[in-house]
């Protein structure tokens, strides 16, 4: 409590556009980016106060209420946060989706997930990158749960919205998550591809299981 209690917007953050003045934090004077340039030789203990600013002080590191551009030392800690995501997908929960009864809370974000809904639109972290760096941790295997709802949130919202974009998005909910709802849901919502999408919709669901890939 105490340390998120002091921690302050960067020197370059919270310049009032119109006004041209610095918004003061009372009895806040712990730097964000200064306690992360600390922190940087212990990544698991920057991921943690990452998540912490992320979740208790949005304000100063995804909202930006007084300013239409995020300062350089903010997108940069984006940059290093998504990297630590990923880093430590596997504890974090972000990675996997192994709890069956997740599959009927369909509205569950993982962290990572809001994370990436936060960052993204300030540029920091690209999209495209972000895809690259998701589908290469995922590997070759379209059943693989990991980064499965990441990846496709980041096709569907930021990808080229081609048929194999839609394709790609169905198999990551089909196969990847094992979740019809959510599967049903994108074809539903995705009115260019919805046509071929039903048909694969279908024919998943009328056709038997394939066994699993020799190992």
């Amino acid at each position: 409590n105490f340390l998120m209690e002091s921690i302050s917007p960067p020197e370059d953050t919270y310049i009032d556009d119109q006004n041209k003045e610095k918004v003061i934090y009372v009895g806040a004077n712990l730097p964000l980016d200064l306690v992360a340039r600390q922190l940087k030789p212990r990544p698991k203990l920057l991921y943690w106060f990452l998540y912490q600013v992320f979740t208790r002080k949005p304000e100063i590191y995804v909202k930006f209420p007084t300013t239409a551009v995020p300062p350089n030392s903010i997108t940069d800690l984006h940059r290093i946060q998504f990297s630590l995501f990923v880093e430590f997908a596997e504890e974090n929960g972000s990675g996997r989706n192994t709890d069956a009864a997740s599959f009927t809370e369909v509205d569950r974000e993982t962290p990572f997930m809001a994370f990436l809904k936060a960052a993204l639109p300030h540029a920091g972290v690209q999209p495209e990158n972000v895809r690259q760096m998701l589908e290469s941790h995922r590997g070759s295997r379209i059943d693989s749960p990991v980064f499965a709802r990441e990846l496709a949130f980041v096709i569907e919202k930021f990808g080229r919205g081609t048929e194999e974009d839609a394709k790609e998005i169905l198999d990551l909910y089909l196969r990847g998550l094992q979740n019809l709802y959510l599967a049903v849901s994108f074809a539903e919502r995705s009115k260019k591809h919805t046509g071929i999408l039903w048909d694969i919709l279908v024919n998943y669901c009328t056709s038997p299981p394939a066994p699993d890939d020799a190992e």
